[in-house]
């Protein structure tokens, strides 16, 4: 193998990056919404794949869409990892069902939800995962929490936190933290 700067080569296929950023938004509304997150959070922080994670504080938002329910509590973590953007993925996925995820209405509650909102900066449009998370710059429960842990943080598309920020309702109630 050749190592080149962060980047393992073996074999001139494979190339391992051990220092991919992401950026993951929490949310749940249901069965002790604190709890969940901190669970979810803590799971990530003693993956052996996830190097460093700083998350945000805890947030409570109004619901999206149309539905009778409970307010939301969201965060926002940075993550340096070894995973790829579809490992990652696919980690934040199966932490949803250990947390018993159900999508009855795409606008109802949550045990929990985890989104992967950026990966490495970069511009990825799948049949599973969209990068930047599209709905960022809707979602106030995501800027705020983004700002407090990296106001200065510029999207692949080109839009920064700071403005979003600016011009985003700040009608979200900081709750506490989780450490």
């Amino acid at each position: 193998y050749i190592n080149i700067g962060k980047t393992i080569v073996i074999n001139n296929t494979e190339a391992i990056n051990y220092e991919n950023t992401a950026f993951i938004g929490f949310g749940s509304n249901l069965d002790e919404p604190v709890a969940q997150i901190t669970k979810a959070y803590s799971f990530l922080k003693n993956n052996s794949n996830i190097k460093r994670i700083h998350i945000s504080s805890l947030y409570e938002s109004s619901p999206l869409g149309n539905i009778d329910q409970s307010n939301y509590i969201n965060s926002v973590a940075k993550v340096v990892t070894c995973l790829n953007h579809q490992q990652l993925h696919k980690l934040l996925i199966k932490i949803e069902k250990q947390h018993k995820k159900k999508v009855i209405n795409p606008w109802g509650p949550r045990t929990l939800d985890l989104d992967l909102l950026s990966y490495n900066n970069m511009m990825l449009q799948s049949s599973r995962l969209i990068l930047p998370h599209p709905g960022i710059k809707y979602r106030n429960f995501v800027i705020i929490p983004w700002y407090e842990i990296e106001p200065n943080f510029i999207l692949a598309n080109n839009n920064k936190i700071r403005e979003l920020y600016d011009n985003c309702d700040k009608n979200i109630i900081k709750i506490g933290s989780i450490c």
